[in-house]
């Protein structure tokens, strides 16, 4: 799968806290905090970043797994209860 064409999300770095945090003014939505290093470059404040989408198809698989595996583990628990 392809990750779509035009950016999905805006934003400007509106600043950096303790080196670790950096703040982003997503344009119409408001204000989102992420770890400065998931970034896979340097950010700077006043720097404009655009962000795309693509499915993951393989993170959704494992995650459905481990939740089916679960979800059979607490019913497995809940009948040894009884």
């Amino acid at each position: 799968m392809r990750k779509c064409e035009k950016p999905f999300l805006t934003a400007v770095v509106d600043r950096i806290e303790d080196g670790r945090h950096v703040v982003l003014s997503v344009v119409g939505i408001g204000q989102i905090v992420l770890p400065a290093r998931k970034f896979p470059f340097a950010v700077r404040e006043g720097q404009w970043i655009d962000f795309w989408a693509a499915p993951n198809p393989k993170t959704e698989q494992r995650i459905r797994s481990e939740v089916r595996r679960l979800q059979a583990k607490l019913v497995r628990r809940g009948q040894s209860k009884k």
